[in-house]
């Protein structure tokens, strides 16, 4: 979190002093994925026999939860975060 934090600080930064604005349109998912991958569960963690080929279903629900975290990520750009920010447009402080 704190990794991004400085990304959106440095995105921040860069849309009040680019005339163009900055880079809004760059995808927080892009970002993430560049900096550090959001692991996914691809098999269960539990030594359990019956688990060995996929997740347990509490496994595979949070690998789903994952999955919808992407999602958002793949649908949200910097400038809908700054956005939502309102006026200040700080989204951390670091």
């Amino acid at each position: 979190m704190k990794v991004f934090c400085l990304t959106m600080r440095m995105v921040d930064v860069s849309l009040r002093l680019a005339a163009d604005g900055g880079m809004p349109d760059t995808h927080t998912e892009d970002v993430v994925q560049a900096i550090d991958p959001l692991p996914r569960v691809t098999s269960c963690p539990l030594p359990l026999r019956t688990h060995r080929d996929k997740p347990c279903p509490l496994h595979q629900r949070l690998d789903n939860a994952l999955e919808q975290v992407e999602r958002s990520f793949r649908s949200t750009t910097h400038g809908d975060l700054l956005a939502e920010a309102g006026e200040g447009g700080v989204l951390c402080e670091v």
